[in-house]
């Protein structure tokens, strides 16, 4: 065992190195922070603090450089496998002042810490555990260089860990998880609209109430129940059992309020006739 002499000159205490006493680069802890906030598949801030850290946070190794999809109950690929000490939750590290910052810091030192060059991403999930968890996203591949801080960027938790679709209602069992409705049964709460459908036109596949249906025709006004982010083409029949067409341009939803109300684009000169509309997936 090597001893490292201390010789006090002048008041200054020197560090003395003895012979064969190689001095490298100090290496610290390895640092991985959130270059954003990180939204879940419904947009929102995904939740813990750093006083109760919350949503899942793995490390993951990627043997090959290349990251592979995890399994239905969230387990990583063997190609790409848990780093000691790499799993953390949403918020961990972040100022005590942000109650839902939507982001996480991480540290690896010790044995724990990679060795340069190695290659890793970021997995997170919508849950705190994989039990919970319906989504995920992943990090752009990262690769440890020196004392570096790596900055992962994490988009919104959209992939899927159940693809599969046991009622066949169109809604794949990952969102039937989310949504908390039931995946054996298509239409969960009962109001005649498919949970798919429902998920495609932003109404809640839980709740008989939440429809899309028009709301009022009145005064050459017409409303319809809508949803953020969704469009809208108004359409009309000479007669009932007629042929429905297009009238006037794609209407994009109300940005605040859940029902959107337009004057009655004239397709036919005189504005009588049957109306309807229909969401515009694109």
């Amino acid at each position: 065992m090597r001893l490292l002499c201390f010789i006090i000159a002048s008041g200054l205490v020197l560090l003395m190195a003895p012979a064969g006493y190689s001095q490298g680069a100090l290496e610290t802890p390895l640092h991985i922070n959130a270059r954003d906030v990180i939204l879940d598949e419904f947009g929102e801030v995904l939740r813990g603090s750093a006083t109760a850290p919350g949503d899942l946070v793995q490390v993951l190794r990627a043997e090959d450089g290349v990251i592979f999809p995890p399994a239905v109950d969230g387990r990583p690929h063997s190609s790409n496998p848990l780093m000691d000490r790499g799993t953390a939750g949403i918020g961990k590290f972040m100022p005590l002042s942000q109650t839902r910052p939507g982001k996480f810091g991480l540290s690896l030192g010790g044995l724990a810490r990679p060795v340069e060059s190695t290659k890793l991403f970021i997995r997170v999930f919508n849950a705190p555990t994989l039990a919970e968890a319906s989504f995920y996203a992943d990090s752009e591949l990262l690769t440890v260089k020196g004392n570096s801080v790596l900055m992962a960027g994490i988009g919104r938790t959209t992939n899927a860990l159940d693809k599969a679709d046991d009622d066949g209602d169109g809604l794949n069992n990952s969102w039937e998880k989310s949504y908390e409705s039931d995946p054996g049964n298509a239409d969960t709460d009962g109001d005649g609209m498919l949970d798919g459908d429902e998920h495609l036109a932003g109404t809640s596949p839980t709740d008989e109430g939440s429809e899309f249906v028009v709301a009022r025709i009145s005064r050459g006004r017409l409303s319809w129940k809508s949803a953020l982010g969704r469009r809208y083409q108004i359409q009309r029949a000479d007669a009932a059992g007629g042929e429905y067409v297009n009238i006037g341009d794609v209407v994009d939803a109300d940005p605040v309020l859940d029902e959107t109300e337009i004057d009655i684009p004239d397709g036919a000169g005189s504005g009588m006739g049957f109306y309807r509309v229909k969401l515009v997936i694109e």
